[in-house]
């Protein structure tokens, strides 16, 4: 049940990841139309950066938070904070 949630959640932040860049690559699609140069090639080169970090982060930002995880995990300190602590979620039957 939990990691159907944890699934839903990210699904949804996906989405909206999604909409909000499309929304901005538009917004500046439509300043590329501009007949005044400058802000013309602004909105192309602000359009095509803010598509290539969409990209880019959902092909390389996975990896390195879980390579980032994984040596965190290994490396033992004396803090006294529980690393890997179990979840407990409250289960309720019917």
């Amino acid at each position: 049940m939990l990691t159907k949630k944890i699934l839903l959640g990210a699904l949804t932040a996906l989405s909206l990841i999604l909409v909000l860049n499309f929304v901005l690559v538009a917004g500046f699609t439509v300043l590329a139309q501009s007949s005044f140069k400058s802000n013309a090639d602004m909105g192309v080169l602000t359009a095509l950066i803010i598509f290539i970090a969409l990209v880019v982060n959902f092909l390389f930002l996975p990896p390195l938070l879980m390579l980032l995880d994984k040596s965190e995990n290994n490396i033992s300190g004396s803090s006294g904070v529980a690393v890997n602590a179990p979840i407990k979620e409250n289960i309720t039957t019917a």
